[in-house]
């Protein structure tokens, strides 16, 4: 009896030691499980929604599907013409805009080249909301010549207007120190200065200082477009002008003189310096059609002296006479003629 109550009770002593060792991990378990942070689960972004393929461009993508681009973004693929006329025959569809642009990042390089053609063909107002998809293009593309494609595309619209200004500035700012992305650069910059024959807005003051400092930072083709955009800068001419003033150099007035017409008042008190640039080419013969442009705005927004005039007069007279049997001639004698018509636009009466 002994024995038995004696085994009993070790059984019941081993248990309750195997209950409490069996009850030690869960406890630790459920602890760890209340204390531990709960990971945050992050939203997936949303995919951009892709416009469906036009079934035209998917035909003419089809068609064209050996097209090929050289390093200046050129081609002589006829299916090239063609989509570019489907773009401008149906240039205010927004929806076929929208299917071009879709197609600016295809694994194929024909497509891609022939989308951005198509491009090309839209007008403004239907270009423009499309400039993210150009800017995006660009940046994926690796090879020279689609790149010189995508921002010849795109060098036209409104980038203030659909909401890309500040990223086109960063591109711009970003490619001006390259030589090889100058031109590309010059395009992109072309969309923070729209130019319309009416209801032009004025470029904002965020476009007017990028104008200002990348005039002063850069070379080639991007200065030039922003000597032009400078002209259109007209509330800004004690900003403008000085710039305008210290790059009329023999080589540069032909770029200048436009936007300094302009924008008239200090940037034409100098008149004598802008003459004798020009002057200087009349009396060589080597007077040609840049110069003109250059000259028929300062005809009609500068007061020349009776003395700058005659001299105009005649030296305008000596570069026909050295165009008289040339191809130039007849050019050379409508110039000496505008120029004999010249009247000062202070004496003429206010346009209504």
């Amino acid at each position: 009896m002994k024995m038995h109550l004696l085994t009993l009770t070790l059984s019941l002593t081993t248990l309750a030691a195997c209950g409490k060792d069996e009850a030690k991990p869960e406890t630790k378990t459920a602890a760890t499980e209340t204390t531990a942070p709960t990971p945050e689960t992050k939203p997936v972004p949303e995919a951009k929604p892709v416009a469906p393929r036009d079934a035209r461009i998917v035909a003419l993508f089809e068609a064209g599907k050996d097209c090929s681009w050289d390093a200046q973004g050129m081609t002589q693929c006829p299916t090239a013409k063609e989509i570019k006329d489907l773009a401008f025959n149906n240039q205010g569809s927004s929806e076929l805009a929208a299917s071009c642009a879709g197609a600016l990042t295809d694994a194929s390089p024909s497509v891609r080249g022939l989308a951005a053609t198509c491009i090309q063909g839209f007008n403004d107002n239907t270009r423009s909301p499309q400039i993210g998809a150009g800017l995006d293009a660009f940046e994926a593309a690796k090879e020279p010549g689609m790149r010189r494609l995508m921002a010849w595309s795109f060098g036209r619209g409104n980038a203030t207007k659909a909401g890309f200004e500040s990223r086109v500035i960063s591109l711009v700012e970003k490619l001006s120190g390259s030589e090889d992305e100058n031109v590309n650069a010059s395009y992109f910059f072309g969309t923070l200065f729209p130019q319309y024959m009416v209801n032009s807005a004025p470029p904002s003051k965020e476009a007017g200082d990028f104008a200002l400092k990348i005039v002063k930072t850069s070379e080639g083709a991007l200065q030039k477009k922003a000597i032009e955009a400078l002209g259109l800068l007209t509330d800004r001419e004690a900003e403008v002008c000085p710039v305008l003033v210290e790059l009329t150099t023999e080589e540069m007035w032909p770029d200048t003189v436009p936007s300094m017409a302009k924008v008239g008042g200090a940037c034409l008190e100098d008149l004598d310096t802008i003459l004798g640039f020009m002057m200087a080419k009349l009396n060589t013969g080597k007077f040609f059609a840049g110069h003109a442009m250059a000259l028929r705005p300062l005809l009609r927004k500068a007061s020349l002296s009776d003395e700058q005039f005659a001299a105009l007069k005649k030296a305008s007279k000596t570069n026909l006479d050295a165009h008289k049997k040339t191809a130039y001639g007849n050019t050379a004698k409508k110039l000496m003629d505008e120029i004999a018509a010249y009247k000062d636009p202070a004496l003429q009466p206010a346009a209504k």
